[in-house]
């Protein structure tokens, strides 16, 4: 008897510097994602895509790297 595995998917979390952000699902210019929706974060600073459960974090003086 093999034991399945029950391991949670590997989430994405994206750090941002608006409250507001757009998600389509898209990980690659190939992957097709979903319909393009704008999310608004919660009192706690996150929210998370209904379609794709990418997680999208608020960071206070967020700086890009580059």
């Amino acid at each position: 008897m093999t034991k399945s595995s029950s391991a949670a998917p590997v989430r994405d979390v994206i750090r941002v510097a608006s409250s507001v952000v757009s998600c389509d699902g898209r990980s690659s210019a190939d992957d097709l994602g979903h319909p393009l929706v704008y999310l608004t974060m919660n009192e706690e600073g996150h929210v998370t895509c209904s379609y794709c459960s990418r997680e999208f974090v608020l960071v206070e003086n967020f700086e890009f790297e580059g």
